[in-house]
């Protein structure tokens, strides 16, 4: 039960003053989240708030304030006083970041003399433990046989860094025999100064590491600029120090297609790996792309005063092709999930890229890094223009998965119904859009998204990898029956109830 004075309670919201819708939402967020002080500058998600407090919070602000709000808002405007403002109608919206200004190297990061050791005697990996870079990691530990390997795992402690890592790639059936004489977990943390090392730490890899494998990032697409900027901008300058202290090292950044948007750009433009990223606009509100646009321009800066770096863009990253494995945190996993929770499938499902499997990318990385040990190059993994799918036809024939066919727009209207009743599909944070709109609007919404889409060109990497021998995978009906099935191996009973 909230704890809310009796006079600020009414039993329909009404005109505040200011300072009474702030008083207000401060009650409501000690009573979600249980603390007793909380300052208006204090931010929701710094104080052990998740998705789930999040939407019981709006749901109170609904009841209480009248503000019918989505679960982005509060991504958006994670402090007491921006959400306070923005329920007032005084957050500002909308705003461009200035990118050159936010991209910069600082002065005294320097080119070594010589060259990386190639191949390297020791590697540097970051991400270890998220989506790509425990495959790229199980990757490297087979290409780079004679190689130790560094992963700078967030932990306490080295003795935590090392069972997280392991069990990470227990859980994810990527961990082989030998492994451990050949892992070194390292206690760190990309958004902090100086990657969380301690000065030891720090010193040893400088002195040790040949090649870094930059994969760690903040994915939180509903997170703005300021909330991803330490994790994915503060980092690339960390690293370039890194790269150039001691000795030289190869530093090879994955970055993401979607450096380049749509916004104030014409219709239908093509990219490939040549094109310049010093035309684009970035909102603030777009936190993941914003900051990964500043850090790629980081890293092109640091190739332009000769320090050897690789860059390269993902497209849309899908479940390994051997056994379907995926992370729950990607949106595709959500779509599928939230499928199979609500017992209804999406016969016009539309993906903007191809879908390219995980396995293939971190193969893709592996194999470029070595055949370009001396950096200065940018290459696209993925990018190749999308299709249509129908989901609920790779369901066929699975016993206990009678989904009900429905087209895009109405699976969102189910959706929505079910989460106005309480039952929250993981996918609810990236179809809200689509809630307020009726089908025309949707429809229209749709034409005039695809008419701006940017396309992706990477022949010239796929031709370079093709020449090896790393034919190109076809994305089909198959490859999304195997995530399907990989969704259901722990529970072949998903029903509603999960998500409710």
């Amino acid at each position: 039960m909230l704890n809310v004075p009796n006079n600020l309670i009414s039993e329909k919201p009404i005109e505040r003053k200011d300072s009474d819708t702030l008083d207000l939402l401060r009650q409501i967020w000690k009573d979600t989240l249980q603390i007793a002080q909380i300052g208006q500058h204090d931010n929701f998600f710094m104080l052990n708030g998740d998705s789930l407090t999040a939407l019981k919070m709006l749901h109170q602000v609904k009841k209480l304030l009248g503000a019918e709000l989505r679960i982005t808002d509060i991504y958006q405007n994670p402090t007491l006083s921006q959400f306070a403002a923005l329920i007032r109608g005084n957050a500002r919206a909308g705003e461009y970041i200035a990118l050159t200004q936010e991209a910069r190297l600082d002065d005294d990061i320097e080119a070594l003399p010589g060259r990386p050791k190639n191949p390297p005697a020791a590697i540097l990996l970051t991400g270890a433990t998220g989506f790509i870079g425990r495959f790229l990691l199980r990757r490297l530990l087979n290409d780079y046989e004679q190689s130790q390997i560094y992963c700078l795992v967030r932990a306490s402690s080295q003795q935590h860094a090392a069972a997280r890592l392991k069990d990470t790639l227990c859980q994810w059936d990527l961990w082989q025999k030998g492994d451990e004489d050949r892992l070194v977990a390292v206690p760190g943390d990309i958004a902090k100064p100086r990657l969380g090392l301690n000065a030891d730490d720090y010193r040893y890899l400088a002195e040790t590491v040949d090649t870094i494998f930059h994969c760690a990032t903040n994915v939180n697409h509903l997170e703005n600029y300021a909330a991803a900027k330490a994790a994915n901008v503060d980092s690339a300058n960390d690293l370039l120090r890194l790269v150039t202290t001691q000795r030289p090292k190869l530093l090879n950044f994955i970055s993401t297609l979607a450096v380049f948007n749509s916004q104030g750009q014409p219709k239908g433009r093509i990219i490939d790996e040549e094109s310049p990223i010093t035309a684009e606009n970035h909102l603030a509100a777009n936190g993941y792309e914003t900051s990964k646009w500043v850090a790629e321009k980081i890293i092109l800066l640091a190739q332009d005063r000769g320090i050897r770096c690789n860059v390269y863009r993902l497209g849309l990253v899908w479940a390994d092709s051997e056994k379907g494995r995926f992370d729950p945190q990607q949106r595709e996993y959500r779509v599928l999930e939230s499928c199979l929770l609500a017992g209804c499938s999406i016969t016009d499902y539309a993906y903007e890229v191809q879908p390219v499997p995980v396995d293939y990318v971190v193969d893709a990385i592996s194999l470029l890094a070595e055949q370009n040990p001396q950096g200065g190059q940018i290459f696209h993994i993925g990018g190749t223009e999308g299709s249509v799918m129908n989901i609920s036809a790779c369901l066929d024939d699975l016993p206990n998965q009678s989904l009900k066919p429905l087209p895009w727009f109405n699976w969102i209207k189910e959706v929505q119904t079910l989460h106005d009743q309480g039952h929250t599909l993981p996918v609810v944070p990236f179809v809200e859009f689509g809630f307020s709109m009726n089908q025309n609007e949707f429809e229209d919404h749709q034409m005039n998204t695809k008419q701006s889409r940017t396309l992706y060109d990477w022949k010239k990497t796929r031709q370079e990898l093709e020449l090896s021998g790393l034919e190109t995978p076809i994305f089909d009906r198959k490859m999304i029956r195997l995530a399907l099935e990989y969704i259901l191996t722990p529970n072949p009973d998903l029903k509603l109830s999960a998500a409710s």
